[in-house]
């Protein structure tokens, strides 16, 4: 009895909808046009389960074209494809993808500097990431572990050093690689942003990844402690070392004797991405 009484409900509106142009304007699209127009007194996903598609909303039936989309026929029988989300706006080049806010962290200024005087300046690179139970090491003419300037510079500061959801390899800095030839142009592989390639070089490859990718919002991650940054700057070598991984790791000093767990990070606690799949990258200006 419900649907003898729901078909001339449903009668009753298309003819309705005729009269007042309403089936005219209705476009030829993957859409539910009971649910645009509201004609049919309940949406498509409570009248598909009751009548089905197959007799009642199929190409064929009595009422094809307004259940397309719920019942994947008419203009939505084929793949549809995926909107493309619009780019989110983000900050305007250049800046960097990191929250690290500890005093050893170069300003935008600098970085932009370095990368204009690549005679006066140069980018020093080191990572730790495991794979598996392996613990791999990536540690740049460096001693144990941790990262080293060229002969005659210093670290001046350091654009990262995070350890987390953390995009970006040594090796892109290696092979002079920028958006376009690395792995992930992060601004915009990540986080989306419409303007992105601030530096033209590796440093565009580098930074915290958005969470959820694509959202505009830089993922947290556990930073090298200040007091162990800041001892590093003026110096050729800095020893940058974790021990355990996700949120058990620990900084650890080169003597052993300082020992910072990252959970006694701020914030790091709830970040996710400082899991056992978490990475260490260190990127710094050598001048």
């Amino acid at each position: 009895m419900r649907f003898l009484s729901w078909t001339v409900i449903l009668a009753t509106n298309m003819k309705l909808a005729a009269s007042l142009g309403t089936q005219s304007t209705l476009v030829s699209s993957c859409t539910n046009k009971c649910d645009d127009t509201g004609l049919c007194g309940d949406t498509c996903a409570n009248l598909v389960n009751e009548y089905g598609c197959n007799t009642t909303y199929c190409d064929t039936c009595p009422y094809a074209g307004w259940c397309d989309e719920e019942c994947s026929v008419g203009a939505c029988s084929g793949p549809q494809p995926t909107p493309t989300p619009a780019p989110t706006s983000g900050p305007t080049c250049p800046y960097l993808l990191t929250k690290n806010a500890y005093s050893y962290v170069c300003s935008v200024d600098a970085v932009v500097a370095a990368s204009n005087d690549t005679d006066k300046y140069s980018f020093g690179c080191s990572q730790q990431f495991y794979f598996g139970a392996a613990r791999i090491l990536d540690a740049r003419a460096s001693i144990d572990a941790g990262l080293t300037c060229p002969l005659g510079q210093t670290i001046q500061c350091f654009i990262y050093a995070s350890y987390g959801n953390v995009a970006g390899s040594c090796s892109e800095c290696e092979t002079n690689q920028k958006c376009g030839s690395c792995q992930d142009c992060t601004a915009k592989e990540k986080c989306g942003y419409s303007d992105y390639g601030c530096f033209g070089n590796c440093v565009d490859c580098f930074g915290a990844t958005c969470d959820p990718p694509g959202s505009g919002d830089v993922g947290c991650a556990a930073y090298f402690p200040e007091e162990m940054g800041a001892a590093c700057i003026g110096q050729q070598s800095c020893y940058v070392q974790l021990s355990g991984t996700g949120q058990s790791a620990k900084w650890m000093s080169a003597d052993g004797k300082t020992v910072v767990p990252v959970s006694d990070q701020a914030g790091v606690a709830l970040c996710h991405g400082v899991d056992d799949n978490a990475k260490l990258k260190v990127l710094s200006i050598c001048g």
